[in-house]
């Protein structure tokens, strides 16, 4: 069924190959090859006009597997390592694996921290300053603030609850 307004296709339009990564099968790397169907959406009104199969272990315009995605964000929460190593351990690039850890995070985490008896409040410097030219001051300003500044709960055991760039007034209470 068409995924744009659900009438059922009936009309192959021509056949695609897509080879998406999945995780080692025994310390051997896994090659899938998915010979998949392009379908013609028959609604004339509808702006897909076609649509490809999918099944939920690979969704539509995926190169990785759902379970590669999940085994990735898993083992930065879960494993300890960090983004950068489990990027090299999956053979993905880091920007897959953090999104991959905030999916994990979100499903696992709860919506609201619990109340706080003793707020603890630190700066903490983040880098290098980048400065750029400001045209109408005539002077270099930053585009980033090496200062941040971080929430932890210091009475229970919630570790860090948020950090902000900054170490103003404004973004302490905001």
């Amino acid at each position: 069924c068409c995924p744009g307004c659900g009438q059922r296709a009936v009309r192959v339009k021509q056949w695609a190959t897509t080879r998406p990564r999945d995780l080692p099968v025994a310390g051997r790397p896994v090659r899938l090859r998915w010979r998949k169907r392009r379908w013609f959406c028959p609604t004339p009104a509808c702006p897909r006009r076609s649509f490809t199969e999918q099944v939920a272990q690979v969704p539509a315009r995926s190169r990785l597997t759902t379970r590669l995605r999940q085994a990735a964000g898993a083992a930065v929460a879960d494993a300890g390592r960090t983004i950068v190593q489990a990027a090299r351990d999956h053979g993905i690039s880091w920007p897959i694996v953090a999104a991959a850890f905030t999916t994990h995070a979100t499903a696992v985490l709860p919506a609201e921290p619990e109340p706080v008896a003793v707020l603890g409040i630190d700066e903490v410097r983040r880098g290098k300053p980048h400065w750029r030219w400001d045209e109408q001051a005539a002077s270099w300003t930053t585009n980033a603030d090496r200062w941040h500044v971080g929430f932890v709960d210091l009475s229970g055991g919630q570790g860090l609850l948020a950090q902000v760039e900054g170490r103003t007034t404004a973004a302490v209470t905001g």
